[in-house]
């Protein structure tokens, strides 16, 4: 018995890891997109601090609208 929670817990690990990954990269590809839309450059990389809290708090208030906090 413990020896199988053991092994879904690995295999739950292994999902959440994943899933860290592919969110990781989902933002960086949309904040790169918005970026170079938004302001037209090369990219969230290379935008001024300023900017970058705005695209940010823009990010966290929508989060927070669709979490509903």
């Amino acid at each position: 018995m413990v020896y199988e929670s053991s092994i879904l817990s690995y295999s739950t690990n292994i999902k959440i890891n994943k899933m860290s990954k592919r969110f990781k990269l989902e933002l960086a590809i949309f904040l790169f997109e918005y970026s170079k839309n938004k302001f037209d450059c090369d990219g969230f990389d290379l935008l001024p601090e300023r900017h970058k809290e705005w695209i940010r708090n823009e990010v966290v208030n929508e989060m927070d609208q669709l979490l509903r906090l």
